[in-house]
């Protein structure tokens, strides 16, 4: 490790030229969506749109200027076209792609971009705030070396982090069978009976098939009004319903909350539009709070338990089983009508003690998640800081060369 490295503070601008040249032919298309985060990888290359983009070349380098807290960067390895809000630079003769790459991922660079950013509902930064950053510009060769370290080891930890995510995956798979076996099949080993509808095939033997509104009723919006800022804001996500903090400025919100419907404790909420591109259908509250009228409330009748009916739907929705029901551009399915799905389901006492049963499974393979999530969360620090380090000459790469191994596997 070194403190402070014999290299000269050059402002970005000094190091890279931007490229403002229009595409005037379809080529390759990029748009912020094909890349990632934090990476410099590209996602995907099959976007086309119709705007003509600007014009970059091979070893050309991408900066996403929307948002720029997501570090969109992309160095370019063949011609193409760049679509919206990017600024396309072309390092200077004594600069390598690389090596400048890295440098707009460096984590504090993009916080200040992220700090003098402009527009409170979609932030951005400009060519004049992200020219002026400064950064250490050591000798060519130099420069080369810290970018070849950074590939071998990022890639490193970015295979680590894809085994993480993998198990996540695996782990996610695995909750989804708990819940999916327990609220089709029950906890007694019943015999399961076949049963003529679309939406139920078989289910167990004294279990009742009725329609939804014998368990579930559908709660008229009742808008929070001049009274908003009295109630806990939520939002319906992946993980379910969650709290929102509104003074964080993190997310999209409203101008004003007037419009929002109240939600009590043990009320479920249910996203019935657009349901091909909705994640997750159905939230459970534990909590008074506010969401967006735009979703349907309900709450549990005496016959149904408002936990075991949304680990019901959480089921549905990992294939898609309301896709016969809804209707129209926006893929709907009105509350009355969802209210006359057929569905079968156990006593209330069995719900319960199936809500108790994956309470606890459930919450097993949630500590595990925890853990890989911890994991993965350290392994993309230590990718944060090697690249800091690296850029910044914290690190002395002079005499790194590529380990042997990794020699031969690229030779070969």
């Amino acid at each position: 490790m070194r403190e402070t490295p014999e290299w000269p503070w050059v402002k970005l601008r000094r190091m890279a030229s931007v490229v403002t040249t229009k595409a005037t032919e379809k080529s390759f298309e990029l748009g912020l969506e094909d890349i990632e985060s934090w990476t410099g990888r590209l996602l995907t290359a099959e976007s086309t749109y119709e705007a003509a983009g600007v014009a970059f070349e091979k070893g050309d380098v991408l900066f996403g200027k929307l948002r720029p807290y997501l570090a969109k960067v992309y160095q370019a390895e063949q011609r193409g076209q760049a679509v919206g809000d990017f600024i396309v630079l072309r390092p200077g003769r004594n600069v390598h792609s690389r090596f400048l790459t890295y440098n707009l991922l460096e984590q504090r660079l993009i916080d200040r971009l992220t700090a003098g950013a402009y527009g409170s509902k979609m932030p951005r930064t400009n060519w004049d705030d992200l020219g002026s950053q400064p950064i250490w510009l050591p000798p060519y060769e130099e420069q080369r070396r810290i970018a070849a370290f950074l590939d071998h080891e990022t890639a490193r930890i970015d295979e680590l982090v894809h085994e993480q995510e993998r198990l996540q995956g695996l782990l996610a798979e695995k909750r989804g069978e708990v819940i999916g076996r327990a609220v089709r099949e029950g906890l007694d080993g019943e015999e399961l009976i076949y049963i003529d509808d679309m939406f139920i095939r078989n289910a167990p033997r004294s279990w009742q098939v009725s329609p939804l509104r014998r368990f579930l009723r559908h709660i008229s919006p009742r808008q929070v009004g001049e009274a908003w800022s009295e109630y806990t804001l939520l939002s319906l996500t992946r993980q379910g319903i969650i709290e929102r903090d509104i003074d964080s400025g993190v997310g999209k919100f409203p101008a004003e909350f007037n419009g929002y419907q109240r939600v009590d404790p043990d009320q479920l909420v249910f996203c019935l539009f657009d349901m091909d591109e909705t994640p997750r259908t159905v939230g459970h509250s534990a909590q008074l709070g506010m969401i967006t009228s735009a979703y349907a409330v309900f709450e549990p009748t005496s016959e149904g338990n408002a936990e075991f009916i949304s680990y019901y739907f959480q089921y549905v929705d990992t294939y898609k089983g309301l896709r016969p029901f809804y209707s129209g551009l926006r893929k709907t399915i009105r509350p009355n009508a969802f209210l006359g799905i057929r569905v079968a389901m156990p006593t209330l006492d069995e719900q319960k003690r199936i809500v108790q049963f994956l309470n606890v499974e459930l919450q097993k393979l949630d500590e595990l998640t925890a853990i890989v999530q911890k994991g993965i969360d350290l392994l993309l620090e230590r990718r944060s800081a090697l690249i800091t380090a690296a850029v910044t000459g914290q690190l002395d790469l002079r005499d790194w060369q590529l380990p042997a191994s990794r020699v031969v596997a690229e030779v070969a």
